[in-house]
C-alpha cells in the first residue's frame, strides 16, 4: 500500500533487527574476556598453604570471583581464598615463591610491567631484597591477553652474587 500524497511510508523494524537488540546485551557479556575490547586487569588469591589462583576480568569483582572458583577447584575452603591483588590494566605480570631462612615461604606477585623481561628483572630485584632470603622461583608469567607462560628461573643467594646468611 503506497502512502498518501506528503506523507512519508511508515518505518518497519524487520524482526531480525529486533531480535539482534534483543539479544544483543546477552551476547556480548557471554564472550570470553579475551574476546572483549580493551584492556584486561588481574586479581590473585591465595589460600595459604592450599592454593593459589588468577584470572583476568574487566572488573575487580569478576576477575576475583573467578580466582576464587579456581581457589576452591583446587581444594581450598571459599573462605580461605583470600584476595591478594589486583591490578587494572594488568600490563606483564608474574608470581615468584620466596624461601626465606629456609623453612618459611611466602609467595609474592607483581603486575603492571611493561614487558615480560621487564617483569623478570623486577621480580629478580624483589628476591635480591628480601632479608634472609635464601632462594626464589619465578613460577609464571602473564601476558596482557591473559596468556600465561611459565618462566621456571630458580635464584639462589650465591647465584644473585649476596653473603651466605650467617
Amino acid at each position: 500500500m503506497a502512502p498518501e500524497a506528503g506523507k512519508s511510508a511508515p518505518v518497519r523494524f524487520p524482526l531480525l533487527a529486533w531480535g539482534i537488540l534483543y539479544l544483543a546485551p546477552f551476547l556480548l557479556t557471554a564472550l570470553p574476556a579475551s574476546a572483549q575490547s580493551g584492556p584486561q586487569g588481574i586479581a590473585f588469591v591465595n589460600a595459604p598453604e592450599q592454593a593459589y589462583a588468577v584470572c583476568f576480568g574487566d572488573n575487580a569483582d569478576t576477575a576475583f570471583n573467578c580466582a576464587r572458583d579456581r581457589c576452591v577447584e583446587q581444594g581450598a575452603d571459599r573462605a580461605d581464598c583470600l584476595r591478594v591483588a589486583w591490578c587494572y590494566p594488568a600490563g606483564h605480570a608474574g608470581t615468584m615463591g620466596i624461601m626465606v631462612g629456609g623453612e618459611f615461604h611466602f609467595t609474592t606477585q607483581l603486575c603492571g610491567a611493561p614487558t615480560r623481561q621487564a617483569l623478570i628483572e623486577m621480580l629478580t630485584s624483589i628476591c635480591r631484597e628480601q632479608p634472609r632470603m635464601t632462594a626464589c622461583y619465578l613460577g609464571t608469567a602473564y601476558a596482557p591477553d591473559g596468556s600465561e607462560e611459565a618462566i621456571g628461573l630458580e635464584f639462589s643467594r650465591e647465584g644473585l652474587g649476596l653473603p651466605p646468611l650467617e
